[in-house]
């Protein structure tokens, strides 16, 4: 019985010898890798790549912002062109109603407390609706 236990500390002796000539192996290479006075021209390129792959990624994110600025910018010059008819639509309303109601055109009458609210209530809600739309069309650009 005491055979077995004598063959096992030759084996982790025989085991550790062999670490020792593996760890010796990697001792010489990386001594004679640090010796070497340029770095892997290999090892570079992929460097190199992967900073071209992040500046493409950039200039394709850059572009994208720049479509969606443009569109926003169409939008923006839409809706204030509808927004300028609606202005027009109520000042040519205003004046209309007043000179039919002034000349007394097709019998058209209106007290003057109904003209006065309807002159008033016109221009409250133009004004609002452009608020609205500007505050809308134009937020504020503070984060704070």
């Amino acid at each position: 019985m005491s055979e077995p236990e004598s063959n096992l500390p030759k084996t982790r002796q025989s085991l550790n010898e062999e670490l020792a000539r593996i760890f010796e192996g990697i001792t010489e290479v990386a001594q004679k890798e640090d010796q070497v006075k340029e770095p892997d021209p290999l090892a570079l390129l992929g460097e190199e790549d992967l900073s071209k792959e992040s500046i493409k990624a950039q200039v394709a994110q850059l572009r994208e912002d720049v479509k969606q600025t443009k569109r926003i910018n169409l939008f923006r010059l839409g809706m204030l062109v509808a927004l300028f008819a609606v202005i027009i639509l109520w000042i040519v309303s205003v004046m209309a109603i007043t000179a039919i109601l002034g000349f007394h055109l097709w019998g058209f009458t209106l007290s003057d407390a109904v003209m006065m609210t309807y002159i008033t209530t016109t221009t409250a809600s133009v004004f609002g609706l452009f608020l609205i739309a500007a505050k809308w069309l134009y937020p504020s650009t503070d984060k704070n």
